[in-house]
């Protein structure tokens, strides 16, 4: 197996599953509260400069359960030319086809946890650190993967129907017991980034997907 980096973003309000502790990532805690966006970017930088092949990155209520996850995934992802992928909220996810174990949903990538590889990064770089704390950024990465041709040939955002099974967020399942933040938090902010959201939309439409990393 190629290099793998593994990392989880906290905001230290979470105890950590010990599912995920065993496989000892590298913990980056939003000390300062800066946001899904540039946490997952020092990562991702981290990883990249490292020389790893392939990253995974889990929110911290998020974690694997079944043994052999990551072969799985690689596998998968391999074989269906994906250098992205992420969890979908099955429940809500629209999907338009499903062959083998491999399902095709209308709807984009929830960011809880996340795989990608060197040519994902080389591709479309990383997250829009302009969006402030939360909202919107896992939908525009997602987004940004799909146009640039980072999701394999076919229609939608792929998704194997067995990845639930394999990596489980609390918060698709409404199991978590303490929140970093408050829903009227999240609608705020929601509220300021729209207009980011927008641009980064249209730079989309523009064939520009790649943003450099930026703290």
């Amino acid at each position: 197996m190629k290099n793998i980096g593994i990392g989880v973003v906290t905001c230290g309000i979470r105890k950590l599953n010990d599912s995920i502790l065993k496989y000892n990532p590298v913990i980056f805690e939003d000390k300062e509260r800066k946001g899904a966006a540039y946490c997952r970017n020092m990562l991702i930088k981290q990883f990249y400069d490292e020389g790893k092949d392939y990253i995974f990155l889990f929110d911290d209520d998020c974690y694997p359960c079944i043994q052999g996850w990551k072969e799985r995934i690689i596998g998968w992802t391999s074989k269906n030319n994906v250098h992205y992928l992420a969890g979908i909220d099955i429940k809500n996810a629209n999907i338009l086809s499903a062959k083998g174990d491999t399902l095709r949903c209308e709807n984009c990538y929830i960011g809880a946890y996340f795989f990608l590889d060197r040519k994902c990064i080389e591709t479309i770089g990383y997250y829009n650190t302009e969006y402030f704390r939360y909202g919107y950024e896992d939908i525009t990465y997602s987004r940004r993967a799909k146009a640039a041709g980072l999701l394999g040939d076919s229609e939608g955002y792929p998704f194997p129907s067995w990845m639930n099974m394999y990596i489980h967020s609390m918060d698709m399942f409404q199991e978590n017991p303490i929140g970093n933040m408050t829903q009227e938090e999240k609608d705020n902010y929601i509220k300021i980034n729209g207009p980011v959201f927008q641009n980064e939309m249209r730079r989309i439409d523009n064939k520009n997907y790649y943003y450099g990393f930026d703290k």
